[in-house]
């Protein structure tokens, strides 16, 4: 009898207090900040774009670049500050985009995602106008990507 009370006390709380598309709605996390699917709708310029990809071997490329995990915030660093002293880098950091592909272990992409996020919360830039992509091989927001990232098919006659 205690049991069938407890059930009947706690079912509704437990299913009464689930809010589902809070974060959708508070945050906006997959209209507003879904730059991943910016990224693939929109154009950026390359030089705002840092691109990062992880391979199955854990190895790290930065900008085509072998580096180690260490290397990683001195970089961002420069590319988030550049404010359009260098060229080839970012022309200031409400412009700079972080572009991550992932096909390594999720230790390591959390590591990248929280290195570029100690960097932004060291220069004093809101979450809200943070640009990170992150996306792992085979989700479907690379498929997205790799999608426009094709040539269209040539005409049939």
């Amino acid at each position: 009898m205690k049991k069938l009370l407890l059930i009947l006390l706690c079912l509704p709380m437990i299913g009464f207090g689930q809010e589902v598309g809070w974060q959708e709605e508070k945050y906006g996390t997959h209209q507003k900040y879904d730059y991943c699917k910016y990224l693939s709708i929109n154009s950026f310029h390359n030089k705002n774009i840092f691109s990062i990809a992880v391979n199955r071997r854990n190895e790290l490329y930065v900008e085509m670049e072998l580096l180690e995990i260490s290397q990683l915030k001195g970089k961002v660093e420069r590319f988030i500050k550049n404010n359009g002293i260098n060229p080839s880098l970012s022309d200031n950091s409400k412009s700079a985009f972080f572009l991550i592909r992932s096909d390594g272990f999720k230790t390591l992409d959390y590591e990248i995602i929280g290195t570029i996020n100690s960097v932004y919360s060291m220069l004093n830039i809101p979450i809200n106008e943070r640009k990170i992509c992150y996306m792992r091989m085979g989700s479907p927001e690379m498929e997205e990507y790799t999608k426009n990232l094709l040539p269209p098919p040539p005409p049939t006659y």
